[in-house]
């Protein structure tokens, strides 16, 4: 355990920082009472010393917040107390148009919820060109958008997502083709400022039947009108469950299954885990066994015969009836510190979890109803991205490096190439990598050898959110900027 909390990189990151601190205090106290001087000498001289120090922290918490992250190193990233944030520096974005400019080329197809068609990150019946030499990517448009980290979801030429202008969190669709801004929809957000992690929505929107569901950072489940944005009803999830929001906010997408809606709980044990709604009036029908939710959407999974909601809480996996949300099985996985990774069908019967944070990575199997776990490794670290599986491998990201793992034994078959904390899709034999610093990455989906095939840069700066490929129409964002590219596919 040590050793894996060790490879963690926000420890390193950690440890390079406060270590050389650390040590140069202690050095000058060992000094200091190695000299030989008078008592009150010495006494004035670490009087001054730890004077000095407090004076010097007071100075630095005067001038600078602690609102941000170098990334998901974890590390804190100073910021000038009396600069603008973010989110008011485009409180002021373009008001919508309603325009559609331009007309669709190649291939537009539905991107309806968090990970694509399934929720499992695979796009099916898809290759891509991976001569980016040749045939790169076109850039269609480049918008600036507000902050977080959720993604886009498209139905026809709808891309819509959430973010964060001022104190407010706006829900906005866009045209696919042209960028323009076709409609918007705000609630009041108030401050929302976690010591770490960044600012504004994390919740892909989930859309089906002409209608848009969506749940802000602070709870709020919002039903809306595809087309126009006209709210049809909303709920205050937190508030129907009487829990507390979980500590950087909630990053569960709405979860679709037949009539219902199901959205997630807070950080109370002692409150419901899930709860369902009626998906046209919005109303209640059930809640789940108690427990603390994390930072996974539920995921609806097909399990020794029966479809089961799969979800990854606070300290386990839980599978539910979806017409009741009464407790199917649960599994306790250890550990207190956030799980995020999707939960991924890996075989008849069989679901892989992966995280960070020391809590290892395991696989289930499910076929005597209860799960029994097959092996555990630490060699899938992947934070707060999910892996991708093909052919007996998962792909996926081992703290900041892409890796390869064999589904029958756990054992790593290669790693490579630094994309920091990104997000990735398989398509076809092919992994798209979103990496953190914004790089778009093309690597073959292959257990031989790490092979990178393509790599563009795309968007500036710490880059978290996961991209959107609906045909050959390929979004991506960040807490800055949104952009639209047409990728070439492959015959």
């Amino acid at each position: 355990m040590l050793w894996a909390h060790l490879e963690e990189s926000f420890i390193r990151y950690y440890a390079y920082t406060f270590l050389p601190i650390i040590a140069l205090i202690w050095l000058s106290s060992w000094y200091l009472f190695s000299l030989d001087l008078p008592g009150d000498a010495r006494r004035r001289i670490l009087i001054s010393g730890v004077t000095g120090l407090l004076g010097l922290g007071v100075l630095l918490g005067t001038l600078f917040r602690w609102d941000d992250t170098w990334g998901g190193s974890s590390l804190i990233k100073p910021t000038w107390r009396w600069a603008p944030r973010k989110e008011d520096k485009v409180a002021k974005l373009a008001a919508p148009t309603q325009e559609r400019r331009g007309q669709v080329e190649g291939i537009l197809r539905d991107w309806p919820r968090f990970l694509g068609e399934n929720g499992d990150g695979v796009v099916r019946n898809l290759r891509l060109v991976t001569d980016w030499k040749t045939s790169p990517p076109k850039e269609l448009w480049r918008q600036p958008v507000g902050v977080g980290w959720a993604s886009y979801a498209v139905a026809g030429r709808n891309a819509i997502t959430l973010e964060q202008r001022g104190q407010e969190e706006w829900i906005t669709c866009r045209d696919v083709v042209s960028g323009d801004l076709i409609w918007t929809h705000k609630d009041p957000l108030g401050t929302f400022t976690p010591a770490m992690g960044g600012r504004g929505p994390r919740s892909t929107p989930s859309i089906r039947d002409g209608r848009v569901y969506t749940q802000g950072v602070l709870g709020r489940l919002n039903c809306l009108e595809e087309e126009t944005g006209k709210l049809l009803w909303t709920r205050e999830v937190l508030s129907d469950l009487d829990t507390s929001n979980v500590e950087w906010g909630k990053s569960n997408s709405p979860l679709l299954w037949h009539q219902l809606v199901i959205a997630t709980g807070g950080i109370d044990p002692s409150s419901p885990l899930l709860i369902a709604y009626d998906a046209t009036s919005g109303k209640p029908v059930w809640k789940s066994s108690l427990g603390a939710a994390s930072y996974s959407t539920p995921a609806i999974l097909s399990l020794g015969g029966r479809e089961a909601i799969v979800f990854v809480s606070q300290f386990g996996l839980t599978g539910h009836d979806p017409t009741t949300g009464g407790p199917l099985w649960r599994w306790d996985w250890p550990g207190t510190f956030p799980k995020v990774a999707q939960p991924q069908l890996a075989g008849e019967n069989r679901i892989l979890l992966t995280a960070s944070y020391g809590a290892g990575s395991y696989l289930l199997d499910l076929s005597s109803g209860s799960p029994v776990q097959i092996w555990k490794t630490n060699w899938m670290k992947t934070k707060f991205s999910s892996a991708v599986i093909s052919g007996g491998y998962a792909y996926g990201f081992d703290e900041g490096f892409l890796a390869c793992i064999d589904l029958a034994t756990g054992k790593r078959i290669w790693k490579g190439g630094n994309y920091g904390f990104g997000q990735n899709l398989l398509v076809g034999d092919t992994l798209l990598i979103q990496a953190e610093n914004g790089d778009i990455a093309l690597v073959k989906a292959t257990p031989e050898s790490f092979q990178e095939l393509a790599r563009t840069s795309a968007l500036k700066g710490v880059t978290w959110n996961v991209p959107t490929l609906a045909g050959n129409y390929l979004l991506v964002r960040n807490d800055t900027e949104a952009i639209c590219y047409r990728v070439a596919l492959a015959q």
